[in-house]
């Protein structure tokens, strides 16, 4: 065999051990913790998105309903209960920090895909030449600092 194929084989193994690290690491570490950020994305996604859409609507129906003000007292109830929902809406989906948690969970959940990509192929910050427990190790913390730097922004916001 010449040297190339050693590498070749070389890199294939090195691959599949980091690889199977890894997934250890998250099977047995994270897999909740990467589920429960995804799950709670989507969540947040979807309360961002649909008080976001409550409020649309209901600001274009107070100024759709104006043109019907031939009976004032329906129309005012009407304008004054939209006006209400907009700003319970807007203000509960700002106290509960819907837009941000969303971000915030979608990003941790994807950091740490790329930094399982950047893990098991052996690029940098986990070159391929740097010994196999040194990388795991280095992967371990990395992840860790994802979590913990979300956690931060979390509780930032947030008085107790």
């Amino acid at each position: 065999m010449n040297n190339n194929s050693n590498n070749s084989i070389s890199k294939i193994d090195n691959f599949k051990e980091r690889q199977e690290q890894a997934n250890l690491y998250f099977d047995e570490h994270l897999d909740k913790q990467h589920t429960w950020y995804n799950q709670n994305a989507v969540r947040y996604k979807n309360k961002y998105i649909a008080s976001s859409v409550i409020v649309i609507v209901s600001g274009a129906l107070i100024t759709f309903l104006q043109i019907f003000s031939d009976a004032p007292s329906s129309i005012e109830i009407t304008t004054a209960l939209l006006g209400a929902i907009i700003i319970l809406v807007e203000s509960v989906s700002k106290l509960m920090k819907f837009g941000e948690n969303w971000i915030n969970y979608r990003k941790a959940n994807e950091t740490m895909k790329h930094e399982y990509r950047l893990f098991i192929n052996g690029v940098k910050p986990y070159l391929k030449n740097m010994d196999s427990e040194e990388a795991y190790h280095l992967f371990i913390e990395r992840i860790e600092n994802i979590i913990g730097e979300e956690q931060k922004l979390y509780w930032s916001g947030r008085k107790i």
